[in-house]
C-alpha cells in the first residue's frame, strides 16, 4: 500500500448512548432497537449498528496537523489477511489487544461489557477449549473430510483428508493417534446419518468447515476436563482458494442439535456437543474496576494525544514514527518520506515485503547520498535493528495493552459459570501444583535462554495474579461482528508448561 496525504483535524461527535442501550429508530421513531455496535463509516460519520446516524462537514484543519500517514484502509486490509492466514483451517481469533482496527472507545466498551457480564450482547459467550482442533466438512462425492491446514481447504476440500487420511497423519503418536482416529470415526458414523438437506445446510459441499475441539483426557495439554467430548464451535466459509470469507457463528449449536435429534450425539468413544455457553455475573466492585481499567487505557491514549475514535493502530503508528524520527536526528540523517514510510510499514505493521532489505539499502544510500557518512550510519543502525530488534520492540509495544486485557480477562474468568471442566475448583488446584512442580524443575536447568523465557512468563503471570488461576483456556465473545477471546492466566501458564514439554519451542 502507498502512503497518502491525510488531513488530521480535531473533530469529534459524542453519541449519548452506549452498547446495550435501547433506542427508538425508524421513520416515526417508534421501533425499539438494541444498540449492538457504535462506530464510524468510511467517511468518519458516526454509526449505530452499522447505520449512519448523522453527518457533519469538515470546515478547516491546521497546517501543523497535516502530515503523511499510512493509508489506514490498506493497513487494516493487510492485517485482516494476516489474521485469517495465521489461524490455518480454523481461522484466527484475536485478543482485543491484537486487533489494531479497534478504537480506544471500543477497548473501553469491551471493559465495561466484560465487567457488567454483558459480552453476550451480539452472541452467546462460549468457552475456549484446550483440546486438539480439527475442521470437518462433507462432500457428497467424498463423504466426510477433514482439514488441518489451508491446503486442505482449497478447491472446497479436493485434497482434504478422509477418515483413513486422519489416522495416517497421526499414526504412531500413541494417545494422540487414538484421539484423532477415534474422533474421525465417531464423526463419520454420526454425520452420515443426517439427511442430505441437513448436511448441505451445515457444510455446503466443502465450502463450510466446522471447527471442533477434541477433548480426550489422555491427551490433556494444560486444562484437565475429565471426560471425552467433541465440541463443535462454528463454521468458516471459504472460497475456492481456501480463504475465509464468512463465519457461521451458530452452526456448532445447530449441528449438535441435529445429531441429538436423531440420537447420534453419543457414539462409541465421544459425546457430541455444541459450544459451551458461559454465564458471566456483574463484577461486585464494578465501578471501581471499570475506572481502574479504563483509566489505564486512557493513559495510553493520552501518551500521543489520541481521541476515543482513534484506532489502536494510530497509537502504534505514532510510537514508531517518533522512534524512527529520533534515530534519523541522532544519526544526522536527512530522511526522505519514502524511507520513513517504508520503515514504518516494515516495523510497525510487519509488512516485510513492502520494504525489503535490498530496497531499504537503495533508498537510504542513494546516488546522491553515497558519500554521506550520515546515510551509511543510519543504514547500519536500521539493518542492525531490523535483524535483532524489531520483533522484540513490536512485542514491547503491544505489552501495555496485553497486560490490561490479560488482567481483565483473569478477573472476568474468575466469576465464569458453566465451564466444561467436571470439577473446576479441583482442576484449578491441580493446575497450580503442576505449575509449581514445572517451575521447580526448570530452575535446575543451566539453559539461560530457556530460563529467560520462563521468567518472562512468570512475571506476566504474577502481574495478573496467581490467585486468579482457573481451569479454563478462556472465553470467546463477539464484538462488532468479530470473534475475540479472553484467556487470563492460561497464556503464560501454557508457555511455562510448554517449555518443559517441548524444550522451549
Amino acid at each position: 500500500f502507498k502512503p497518502t496525504k491525510v488531513q488530521v483535524v480535531k473533530e469529534d461527535i459524542t453519541i449519548p448512548v452506549k452498547i446495550g442501550d435501547t433506542i427508538l429508530t425508524g421513520r416515526f421513531k417508534n421501533k425499539k432497537t438494541v444498540v449492538k455496535s457504535i462506530g464510524t463509516d468510511d467517511h468518519g460519520m458516526p454509526t449505530i449498528n452499522g447505520r449512519k446516524v448523522t453527518t457533519f462537514r469538515i470546515l478547516k484543519s491546521t497546517k501543523k496537523e497535516g502530515k503523511d500517514m499510512i493509508n489506514r484502509t490498506a493497513v487494516l486490509e493487510y492485517r485482516r489477511k494476516v489474521q485469517l492466514s495465521e489461524g490455518g483451517a480454523a481461522g484466527h481469533m484475536a485478543h482485543p489487544f491484537d486487533d489494531f482496527d479497534l478504537t480506544f472507545r471500543d477497548l473501553k466498551s469491551i471493559v465495561e461489557l466484560g465487567l457488567e457480564g454483558r459480552l453476550n450482547v451480539e452472541s452467546p459467550i462460549t468457552e475456549k477449549l484446550d483440546g486438539q482442533n480439527i475442521s470437518v466438512s462433507w462432500r457428497d462425492d467424498k463423504g466426510i473430510i477433514f482439514a488441518r491446514n489451508k491446503g486442505h481447504l482449497k478447491d472446497f476440500g479436493a485434497n482434504a483428508m478422509t477418515v483413513d487420511g486422519v489416522k495416517q497423519m497421526f499414526a504412531g503418536r500413541g494417545e494422540i493417534s487414538d484421539a484423532f482416529g477415534l474422533a474421525a470415526g465417531d464423526l463419520s458414523n454420526g454425520i452420515r446419518k443426517l439427511s442430505v438437506k441437513q448436511r448441505h445446510l451445515v457444510f455446503a459441499e466443502g465450502s463450510k468447515w466446522m471447527s471442533m475441539e477434541i477433548i480426550f483426557p489422555a491427551t490433556q495439554n494444560v486444562i484437565p476436563y475429565g471426560h471425552k467430548t467433541l465440541v463443535f464451535h462454528n463454521t468458516i466459509e471459504v472460497d475456492e482458494k481456501g480463504n475465509a470469507i464468512g463465519v457461521g457463528a451458530d452452526a456448532g449449536r445447530m449441528l449438535a442439535g441435529m445429531l441429538k435429534q436423531i440420537n447420534q450425539n453419543v457414539q462409541d468413544t465421544f459425546r457430541f456437543g455444541g459450544p459451551v455457553v458461559v454465564n458471566l455475573p456483574k463484577a461486585q466492585n464494578f465501578a471501581i474496576r471499570k475506572g481502574h481499567f479504563i483509566g489505564r487505557i486512557t493513559r495510553l491514549q493520552n501518551q500521543f494525544g489520541l481521541r476515543d475514535n482513534d484506532s489502536v493502530m494510530m497509537w502504534h503508528q505514532r510510537w514508531w514514527e517518533e522512534f524512527i524520527d529520533k534515530q534519523a536526528v541522532r544519526n544526522k540523517y536527512r530522511m526522505t518520506n519514502t524511507v520513513r514510510q517504508g520503515l514504518l510499514k516494515r516495523w510497525a505493521f510487519q509488512e516485510l515485503g513492502s520494504f525489503p532489505i535490498q530496497r531499504m539499502k537503495k533508498e537510504i544510500v542513494t546516488q546522491n547520498t553515497a558519500r554521506d557518512a550520515a546515510a551509511h550510519k543510519f543504514l547500519s543502525w536500521a539493518l542492525t535493528f531490523d535483524k535483532g530488534g524489531k520483533q522484540g520492540q513490536f512485542k514491547k509495544n503491544i505489552a501495555p495493552f496485553e497486560k490490561i486485557f490479560l488482567e481483565l480477562g483473569a478477573e472476568i474468568l474468575m466469576n465464569a459459570r458453566g465451564l466444561l471442566s467436571v470439577a473446576p475448583g479441583k482442576s484449578a488446584e491441580a493446575l497450580r501444583k503442576e505449575l509449581d512442580k514445572t517451575v521447580a524443575d526448570l530452575r535446575k536447568t543451566s539453559d539461560v535462554a530457556m530460563m529467560g523465557k520462563v521468567n518472562t512468563q512468570l512475571r506476566k503471570l504474577q502481574s495478573i495474579g496467581l490467585d486468579k488461576i482457573v481451569s479454563t483456556e478462556g472465553i470467546v465473545f463477539m464484538f462488532k461482528g468479530k470473534l475475540f477471546k479472553f484467556t487470563g492466566t492460561f497464556a503464560p501458564i501454557n508457555q511455562i508448561l510448554g517449555v518443559l514439554k517441548f524444550g522451549g519451542r
